[in-house]
């Protein structure tokens, strides 16, 4: 194939990956899903101080294990351009994300050829999974760079592998955690690449320990985490399994019959790696399931591309799986994706702030930490993004598990110890949980409504959260009921 022609093809693939990622941001002018605001915070106060904060001030203290990274690229895009903070939160991810499609192109086409590279930077660009986390997280920064890592590996690079690799950890250590067992599989037999990678990732672990030191170990609560998270995916997930067995258990079918060019045996690795744990969703959410699906996307699409015999049922395969993540990619991208909290949240935000009675509020915490980056409201908001981390002073656990389970067995003092004055609700509360039994509860009384219309091409919740009629709410507790 011509070399223009290849580039025409590869120019069109990455502008339907910026279509498809853009979309959302564009329909809903506003950061998308969950850790945005928590990320534009901690953006903001390294634009204040200058320097990465140790701790992060909010419910009483905790400290601040977040890779430091992202923060710092911001910062530098902000001085760069001149844009905000929230405009850049809403952007630089989806951007990356896209990006990604020319490194999954680069790694392919130096073992698999020109065609199966198109084919693997196609599927990227339409990638549901990918796309849906495309949002709110810096692994996306370390996706994009993953198939480079593993090529310079290949490529007698090593040290420059390591390097990349090892700064993962300072992107977003979760992708790392979770590369780094493929890897040591993948590198079992050269020892040097194998040292140079732990070295680089004992480097950046120094890196906490001395600038955090002990209190990376402190108030950590991961089950806390995991199961308020595991609910709020809960209504499609077990939808999202199936159909993410039913296209990978076909493709390991294909490696085993098959086999795949051996340079990119690594993305076997992980395929396996990231489907043991995507099982384990059946016994506990600790090892984070969703994020597992993901993981299987990116590198089961390299694998497509890198299986040496293409026969006729694995070109049938290739365009179902091609067929069913552009399809999936279009129904999220114009009708069912949606952002934690829309711009009509932000008018009971405003509401709360003007409100003269004084008292502490509850909502979920991507919403509150959009109340906490638009309003003076921070030292009464009980919960935040940072909900594995706890402050020695704070409420989270409690606040967590009543908008988790709407009940708690000391209720009333939670609610006196906690000063609990409003709780508000948005479109995603009232479709992952069941906040009417909180709304029924005769000593709330509701304070704030407005209901506003998504207009979406299929009005079903389960599709899209934000479809159809949705309604912010504010209660306002009213001792005088009890």
């Amino acid at each position: 194939m011509q070399q223009k022609k290849i580039a025409k093809f590869l120019v069109l693939i990455l502008l339907i990956g910026l279509v498809l990622r853009f979309a959302p941001v564009y329909l809903f002018d506003t950061q998308m899903s969950y850790d945005a605001p928590y990320h534009q915070r901690i953006t903001e106060k390294v634009f204040e101080t200058k320097e990465i904060p140790a701790i992060d001030e909010t419910l009483g203290g905790r400290a601040n294990i977040y890779p430091p990274l992202y923060s710092v690229f911001q910062n530098i895009i902000h001085y760069t351009t001149g844009f905000d903070f929230f405009f850049l939160g809403m952007i630089l991810l989806p951007l990356i994300s896209s990006l990604t499609v020319l490194t999954v192109f680069v790694f392919v086409r130096k073992y698999a050829g020109e065609r199966k590279a198109l084919l693997a930077a196609f599927l990227t660009a339409v990638s549901s999974s990918l796309i849906a986390y495309a949002y709110d997280s810096p692994e996306n920064i370390v996706f994009f760079l993953l198939p480079a890592v593993i090529l310079f590996f290949n490529e007698k690079k090593s040290k420059l592998g390591a390097v990349i690799y090892a700064s993962g950890l300072l992107w977003n250590y979760l992708i790392i955690i979770a590369s780094v067992i493929p890897l040591v599989i993948f590198l079992r037999k050269r020892v040097k690449e194998m040292i140079y990678v732990f070295v680089g990732l004992a480097l950046a672990i120094l890196y906490y320990l001395v600038f955090h030191g002990e209190s990376v170990f402190y108030n950590q609560d991961i089950n806390l985490a995991m199961d308020f998270v595991s609910l709020s995916f809960k209504p499609a997930f077990y939808i999202s399994i199936l159909i993410t067995y039913a296209l990978i258990i076909p493709l390991i079918y294909f490696i085993w019959k098959n086999k795949t060019e051996k340079k990119s045996d690594y993305w076997k690795y992980f395929i396996l790696i990231s489907l043991i744990s995507l099982t384990t969703v059946f016994f506990t959410p600790f090892l984070r399931v969703w994020e597992q699906i993901k993981f299987l996307s990116l590198s089961s699409i390299i694998i497509i591309g890198c299986i040496k015999v293409f026969d006729n049922k694995m070109k049938v395969y290739a365009v179902i799986y091609a067929v069913i993540l552009l399809l999936s990619s279009l129904v999220m991208c114009f009708q069912g994706f949606y952002p934690s909290t829309q711009k009509q949240d932000f008018t009971s935000m405003k509401f709360i702030e003007e409100f003269t009675e004084q008292g502490t509020i509850l909502a979920e915490p991507s919403f509150s930490e959009h109340m906490r980056n638009s309003t003076e409201l921070d030292k009464r908001i009980l919960t935040s993004l940072y909900f594995e981390n706890a402050g020695k002073n704070s409420f989270l656990k409690e606040s967590l598990q009543y908008l988790t389970f709407q009940e708690l067995e000391n209720e009333k003092e939670f609610i006196e110890k906690s000063e609990l004055k409003f709780i508000v609700f948005n479109f995603e509360d009232n479709a992952t949980r069941n906040t009417e039994k909180i709304e029924s509860k005769e000593f709330y009384d509701k304070i704030y409504s407005m209901k506003y219309y998504k207009n979406c091409l299929i009005q079903n919740k389960l599709i899209g959260f934000a479809c159809g009629w949705n309604e912010t709410r504010i209660l306002k507790y009213n001792e005088t009921k009890e």
